[in-house]
């Protein structure tokens, strides 16, 4: 998994109970404006809470748009200028420099991992943060790793009637949450439910895919879930980009050929298979 000194990561890695994710773990939350499409949306507010220590970094964030859309729902909070400037927001580039320092404070000089903990983080809070880097020129640290709380939850927590992050706090503890939508408020909400559902914050209970930047998890792929991402590393197939290596490269992007490498070799179920 890691390579050289500072042991960089090189790939995807798939935690069990047996061989837990050894890294530093912060649990984050991010907030945007404009669209759910991480190529469209902007940061206006971060969260980052380094989940052993409890110590918090907060900010809020100016995307530099002259006008901002109404939330695309009514509960989200109405970001404006107005607000951002009375709120002392700033440029990406100096809160991720920020982010940067709190990390090191935290968790040292990146010779463990770090685990960056959020609910949907692989839908769009991972995309979000990459492009934002990616507009100053720069790369997410390669000893960053993501996980995704939701498949996490839908193990741990059966049969839910949602699995969003204020309807399932209110199911397991009989309450509503105190704040939401707020990143900061949710950070909390969040920490609340993972240190319920790992019995005290025993982080050997998060099991499942870690994902360095730029790898797109195995679980964004339709009827692709635990079982089978768990039987695609088996098999060596760590991450998306690997499928799609194999679908140019191996199977010439025949259909068949495909499907009957992945049951025989990953022993997928018929579903995922196809």
């Amino acid at each position: 998994m890691f390579l050289g000194r500072r042991r960089r990561a090189v790939m995807a890695f798939l935690a069990t109970l047996e061989r837990p994710m050894p890294a530093h773990f912060y649990v984050f939350d991010l907030e945007m404006v404009g669209t759910t499409n991480p190529d469209q949306c902007r940061i206006w507010d971060v969260a980052l809470l380094h989940w052993p220590s409890r110590r918090l970094f907060t900010a809020t964030v100016d995307p530099a748009w002259t006008s901002y859309p109404p939330p695309p729902h009514p509960d989200l909070f109405p970001v404006t200028s107005t607000f951002l400037k009375t709120s002392g927001a700033r440029p990406f580039a100096a809160v991720a420099t920020d982010v940067r320092t709190f990390v090191r404070a935290t968790a040292g000089s990146g010779a463990v991992p770090t685990a960056w903990v959020s609910h949907g983080c692989h839908l769009l809070d991972k995309p979000v943060l990459e492009r934002e880097f990616a507009r100053l020129g720069q790369a997410l640290p390669g000893h960053w790793y993501f996980y995704d709380t939701l498949p996490f939850f839908r193990k741990r927590y059966r049969r839910q009637a949602s699995y969003k992050l204020g309807p399932l706090f209110t199911s397991v503890f009989g309450r509503k949450p105190p704040r939401c939508h707020r990143a900061v408020d949710d950070v909390w909400t969040l920490t609340t439910l993972l240190t319920h559902a790992t019995f005290g914050g025993n982080t050997r209970w998060l099991t499942g895919g870690y994902y360095p930047p730029l790898l797109t998890p195995l679980q964004t792929v339709r009827y692709i879930g635990t079982q089978a991402e768990a039987l695609l590393h088996a098999a060596g197939y760590t991450c998306v980009e690997d499928l799609v290596v194999l679908l140019a490269k191996t199977c010439g992007l025949h259909e068949p050929t495909l499907r009957r490498h992945f049951q025989a070799r990953c022993h997928l179920p018929r579903a995922a298979a196809h």
